[in-house]
């Protein structure tokens, strides 16, 4: 029986197509590399490992990027084969981060990104009109770091996330 849950847990989230807010584009590097958080090569790590600002091998990095996130979301009625799409405008998370080596041991820096937001827009003449029309998701993540490299292996780093958000969600009432 373990042997037939596991896979089944494993696999489930993409049998029903399961999806969320959550935007994880903080860093091109890591988006390309898994969003590996151990490879400290420029100041983009900070959203995943702050302690790895210390290994970045300038003594300062900035990285900046962004990205365009299109979302289409389809419903269809089984019983009566009645379908919806929405009409969602272009989602466009972006990064900033900067980290400067104060010492050779010990780095400081500042990440600003958007990890959570996008916009779904299903018009105003569709069935489920009472539940949703249009809900806007937006976050703001401001982060200031430092980092202590405390032997070539290991470093000790700590932040504080300061997050500003609003959702606004649009239906009708009858």
């Amino acid at each position: 029986m373990k042997k037939l849950l596991i896979p089944i847990a494993l696999f489930a989230g993409a049998a029903v197509y399961a999806g969320g807010f959550r935007v994880s584009l903080q860093g091109v590097k890591q988006l390309a590399m898994a969003h590996t958080s151990a490879h400290a090569q420029d100041a983009s790590v900070a959203f995943f490992n702050p302690a790895g600002i210390s290994f970045i091998p300038s003594k300062l990095s900035i990285a900046a990027g962004g990205f365009g996130v299109g979302t289409k979301i389809s419903y269809q009625n089984p019983s009566t084969l009645y379908s919806a799409s929405t009409n969602s405008p272009l989602g466009t998370p972006i990064y900033a981060a900067v980290s400067y080596k104060i010492t050779k041991d010990v780095a400081v820096g500042f990440s600003f990104t958007t990890p959570f937001g996008s916009t779904i827009d299903w018009g105003e003449d569709w069935a489920g009109e009472e539940i949703v029309q249009k809900m806007s998701l937006k976050s703001y993540f401001f982060q200031p770091i430092v980092s202590f490299k405390l032997a070539d292996w290991v470093s000790l780093g700590g932040s504080y996330i300061y997050a500003r958000g609003s959702v606004d969600w649009d239906k009708t009432i009858n």
